[in-house]
């Protein structure tokens, strides 16, 4: 009941020490659930462990390439040669496939052709159907249960047939939704021998576009099993590309790192970089610790008051076991309230992250009966910690020395709240820091030139066997609307880009002097449309037939192939000669995390996926309408979807925009965090220095001298703390910048370097000098007296 009493004597000291804590624990908890989160993806697979996919290192003409799709006979391959492999899985997929259902039309389903083996090495979960049966035969097909009630309603699709581009395929088995934690995303998967058998064997005619899975045995040493793969590897690249002088090597990344690697960007799997998790660990640890901090320097404060009290409890025979363990239940009672009012602060926020960024996130201490332990001993940690350090520094004096002593003396042993206030103002200014970076960083982004104009392009995907085949017809219509500049197709689009890489050569030189570079076929206008700048010769006109062997190729390009006057020189492309008969200004295919690509354009009737539609100036979205009217009027059964270029590269960096509202959010917190400390040091430390104050006063020192007195003491420490914060800032800024291939230049960015540390400065200062001015303020006689 005492304790209660003490706690309500002082309702400021705990409502400020109890918001804090709370604070800095349900930001650090909605930290750690967003970190497990992330680093918890694939985990649900009951063969986690053993489950790798394959990557190879390509090399040619001294080139290298990183890739994870691998040639279509080397999962079989390896299954049948090397003892250590279990299974294999491959999986194929098309940009555009039309799925049919009754009369009904699905374009923008996700589809994986795949082997039997799919269910054997992933642990989905099944509704409906035999694992081991499945897609065994061809032409059978899994849908998920979200893409069959979008097809079917309520019905039981089992048994049913829908067509994929015209062919028939069973429906004999049935998925759950997908976890969301897993790389792997898809709407069906389809037996892969239904484009595997003779005469329409895709494995014979496609090279590197299987990405492939493999499980191993149990007990089997990966580094032996690989060597075995690399002789099978070898040998398959050999046959099919060894007059082209590509070599290769084989390595195997585990399933449960896929999701923390990025190993190009073709790559299906969306993934977060282990740098942007430990940043992420960084901030769930100075939430925390600057709570802590807080908590612990405004416990010291509070207990400062009962230095006389404690002083008479020693005299009369309390021992330091006692007084500590009476600390640690009052204590208690703090960390345990505030605990409370964070765990219900956490069930707020997180459903309000859960709808505001689709994160199927779930608070840790919900899901594992492990990590929720971890949190009770954090929360007794954190009691123990701040009970034992005031408990330790009074309880630790005899009581003569606790009466007696004035706050003078005793000030200047008071360091390690000192210290601690340090490293708070340098976890602030470090946060604050790469708040300003990260945010600089992707405005450099979007303002970098990619080599065209994507503004007002408008594009068409997912485009039905009709609308391709009526592609002129429909393109002259299009082009009467009066809000539209220009039209084009193409097989991929900037910041789209469909995986078809080809070896190209200088006619006369031999195969293995060229040099792989990525092939785009486009139909007329695709340079206008997409304000690309022709630099030498001519674009494609009504004089280069649909199916000339006329190319077009970028600056990169020509100087990979070692072109000194391209317009006219004749290359090599998929075994055919052809003309360079125009060179343009390089352009990025992809978002900004790699340099500029090699480029060829050729022509070739009908073989495209997108449709792109340059809006003039002053027309917006509403057109979009009268360009659906022409192509729904072409073939009814279309379902237009479309997007601006713009948005796509907008959303490229959508990731990157969340993390940096995390950061930004972390920092608010540790700033409002902060500035709590700061008026808990000056509390206590003003706590201590009265009587100096009233003596500098007797004396005749003014308040404003006093003041200034005040401030610089703490403000120095406000200095030292950016000398310490900024290289770490530099240092972390740097290895995040290294995934982009446009970044800021960091000590051209030294302003925002400055501006951080102004930032927590100018918040040290107003609250230092609140409490400070406040002080000074106060009549000698007072100070001393309640000294």
């Amino acid at each position: 009941m005492h304790s209660f009493r003490f706690l309500n004597r002082h309702k400021g000291y705990v409502l400020i020490n109890l918001i804090g804590l709370a604070t800095g624990l349900a930001g650090c908890l909605l930290m750690v659930s967003y970190l497990k989160y992330q680093s918890g993806f694939d985990s649900f697979h009951v063969n986690k462990e053993r489950i790798y996919r394959g990557r190879a290192e390509i090399k040619i003409s001294g080139k290298e390439n990183t890739t994870i799709h691998m040639p279509g006979l080397l999962g079989e391959a390896v299954c049948q040669e090397v003892p250590g492999v279990e299974a294999a899985v491959r999986l194929h997929s098309n940009l555009r496939y039309e799925i049919l259902c009754g009369i009904k039309k699905f374009i923008d389903q996700k589809i994986f052709f795949t082997d039997s083996t799919f269910f054997k090495v992933f642990s989905y979960k099944l509704l409906t159907g035999n694992p081991a049966k499945l897609l065994n035969a061809p032409f059978t097909v899994v849908l998920t249960k979200p893409a069959a009630s979008r097809m079917f309603g309520g019905e039981d699709p089992i048994g049913k047939t829908i067509k994929i581009d015209g062919i028939p395929y069973e429906i004999t088995g049935l998925l759950d939704d997908l976890p969301g934690n897993s790389h792997i995303t898809f709407d069906l998967l389809a037996a892969l021998s239904s484009i595997t058998r003779p005469g329409d064997n895709v494995v014979e005619k496609e090279g590197f576009t299987f990405p492939t899975y493999f499980l191993l045995r149990e007990g089997t040493d990966t580094g032996t099993v690989l060597t075995r793969m690399n002789q099978v590897f070898d040998r398959i690249v050999d046959q099919r590309y060894g007059k082209a002088g590509l070599t290769g090597d084989l390595y195997l990344q585990p399933l449960l790192s896929i999701h923390t690697t990025q190993l190009q960007a073709t790559d299906y799997a969306k993934t977060t970089p282990k740098s942007t998790l430990t940043l992420f660990t960084v901030m769930a640890i100075f939430i925390l610790l600057v709570g802590v901090i807080n908590f612990i320097n405004l416990t010291t404060a509070l207990y400062e008051r009962r230095s006389k009290e404690i002083g008479i409890k020693k005299v009369i025979g309390a021992t330091p076991p006692q007084l500590f363990w009476q600390t640690m239940r009052e204590t208690s009672v703090l960390v345990a309230a505030a605990l409370i009012v964070a765990l219900l602060a956490c069930e707020i926020l997180v459903r309000w992250v859960r709808g505001r960024w689709a994160l199927d996130l779930q608070l840790f201490y919900k899901t594992d009966v492990i990590w929720a332990g971890w949190l009770i001993a954090g929360a007794v940690v954190i009691t123990f910690l701040s009970s034992a350090y005031p408990n330790w520094y009074l309880s630790r004096l005899n009581p003569g020395t606790i009466l007696k002593e004035d706050s003078m003396n005793r000030s200047r042993k008071f360091g390690m709240a000192k210290l601690l206030v340090l490293i708070q103002y340098g976890l602030s200014t470090f946060i604050i820091c790469l708040m300003l970076l990260f945010s600089a960083q992707l405005k450099f982004v979007a303002k970098a030139d990619l080599g065209f104009d994507m503004k007002g392009v408008v594009v068409y995907e997912n485009l039905t066997n009709q609308i391709i085949g009526s592609y002129n017809y429909l393109k002259n219509r299009i082009l009467q609307l009066p809000s539209v500049s220009s039209v084009t197709a193409s097989l991929s689009i900037p910041g789209k880009h469909r995986i078809s890489n080809s070896v190209v050569y200088r006619y006369g030189s031999s195969e293995s002097s060229g040099t792989i570079i990525n092939v785009n076929r486009v139909q007329q206008d695709y340079l206008k449309t997409y304000g690309i700048q022709l630099v030498q010769g001519e674009d494609f006109s009504q004089l280069h037939n649909l199916d000339s062997l006329s190319y077009i190729i970028n600056e990169e390009a020509v100087q990979k192939l070692g072109l000194e006057n391209p317009i006219g020189e004749e290359i090599v492309l998929r075994g055919i000669k052809g003309k360079v008969i125009g060179v343009v200004k390089n352009f990025r295919t992809k978002p900004l995390y790699s340099d500029f690509d090699k480029e060829i354009l050729t022509m070739q009737s009908y073989a495209f996926n997108f449709i792109s539609i340059r809006l003039k100036p002053g027309f917006g979205p509403n057109s979009q309408k009268e360009i659906e009217s022409v192509l729904t009027g072409m073939d009814p059964g279309y379902q237009p979807i479309s997007f601006f270029v713009e948005d796509m590269y907008r959303d490229f960096y959508q990731r990157e925009e969340r993390q940096l509202q995390l950061v930004f959010s972390a920092a608010i917190v540790g700033i409002i965090l902060s500035v709590m400390g700061l008026i808990s040091l000056m509390v206590l430390t003003l706590q201590k220095q009265r009587k100096e104050i009233g003596v500098r006063k007797v004396f005749g020192a003014s308040g404003e001298t006093i003041f200034i007195l005040l401030v610089n003491r703490m403000m120095k420490w406000v200095l030292l703390s950016n000398l310490i914060a900024w290289p770490v800032a530099y240092l972390v800024t740097s290895k995040w910048l290294d995934r982009f291939a446009c970044k800021i230049n960091l000590v051209q960015e030294w302003p925002l370097f400055l501006l951080s540390g102004g930032i927590v400065a100018i918040l040290a200062f107003l609250s230092i000098g609140i409490q400070s001015y406040g002080a000074s303020r106060m009549s000698p006689a007072d100070v001393i007296q309640r000294g």
